[in-house]
């Protein structure tokens, strides 16, 4: 939001304190939703200007998900970037549930709000417009079809933007429709995608289901803390903030995680550990990009703590056959 609002040149970096929100608050920081939510809708209702959905949808990317985006950007077609995103989309806890249905000739994505709504009029249309303008350019960019949308539906009043939402969505847009919904040919399906990988659409696949399975079996504090960490391993908060998003205080998530044999610290490595598997499994990047990546001071620092954690250098785990890497 800070960011949407700043394109428009209006600076909300000052309203943050006034609703406890950290003055670094970023998209992926940990904080209490209804925080969130009154800081937001305080802002809307401030600068009530038209259209911030739509740059907020421009500015997300499948790949913002963590390693549920890598799964869908990683796909083989479109069919199957749907289904991951089906499968393992509310691994990340979405605001706003993603219902994908096919029909004979089309597809059609309908965006279902959690009830009750914890958010306002003007708060819901944001969303809502976000979430049409972020699936219209995931769509584009995953495909490479510029105007692939056969219709929108908004189930909002109508923001009088015509030439705007004609450039976000080259299709006709209703307003003021029971659903918020986008349609597109199911003839897309087949479509290929050009950053499709095999090997690393597996690789990913297989750590959603390992966390799926987590979060079935797991009611624990640590499993409530791993989950937390993991939607994005390379922004890791202190544990005063992933305190507050699980609703307690710092004394109390420490004593919790005590009760379990474990330590917020213990956790945070853990995930760390798994993280730097996964990128030295699935991508090219440098050591040293990664060690950065994922918090380390330096690559020696990183080197020693995963070699502490596997007993080989990160080159060495990146080098073995995939078959044995884990």
């Amino acid at each position: 939001m800070i960011t949407v609002l700043r394109r428009t040149g209006i600076d909300a970096e000052p309203t943050l304190a006034e609703f406890g929100l950290p003055a670094d608050l970023r998209s992926d920081t940990p904080v209490e939703t209804r925080r969130m939510v009154a800081w937001m809708e305080h802002l809307l209702a401030r600068h009530p200007h038209r259209g911030l959905g739509l740059l907020y949808g421009e500015m997300t990317n499948p790949l913002d998900l963590g390693i549920v985006g890598h799964t869908i950007a990683s796909a083989t077609s479109l069919g199957q970037a749907l289904d991951a995103w089906t499968a393992y989309i509310h691994l990340v806890r979405p605001l706003i549930e993603t219902r994908i249905v096919h029909h004979d000739d089309v597809v059609e994505v309908q965006f279902i709000e959690r009830e009750p709504t914890p958010y306002g009029r003007a708060m819901r249309a944001f969303w809502q417009e976000g979430k049409l303008a972020g699936w219209a350019l995931a769509l584009r960019r995953l495909t490479g079809v510029s105007n692939g949308l056969v219709e929108v539906h908004c189930a909002f009043p109508d923001p009088q933007l015509p030439d705007r939402y004609r450039e976000v969505f080259g299709c006709p847009v209703y307003h003021d429709r029971p659903q918020t919904l986008l349609r597109f040919p199911r003839a897309m399906l087949d479509l290929p995608l050009p950053h499709s990988h095999d090997e690393a659409h597996r690789l990913c696949e297989a750590q959603c289901v390992t966390l799926n399975e987590e979060m079935e079996a797991a009611t624990s504090t640590t499993a409530a803390v791993r989950r937390l960490l993991l939607r994005d391993p390379t922004r890791l908060p202190e544990l005063g903030p992933v305190a507050e998003a699980l609703g307690m205080s710092a004394r109390t998530l420490r004593r919790k995680l005590g009760d379990e044999q474990t330590r917020f610290t213990d956790v945070l490595h853990e995930v760390r550990m798994r993280a730097a598997c996964d990128y030295l499994r699935t991508t090219t990047e440098p050591v040293g990009h990664i060690a950065t990546q994922l918090g380390f001071s330096d690559e020696s620092a990183f080197g020693r703590a995963f070699r502490r954690t596997y007993a080989v250098t990160p080159r060495a785990y990146r080098a073995r056959p995939p078959a044995i890497a884990s």
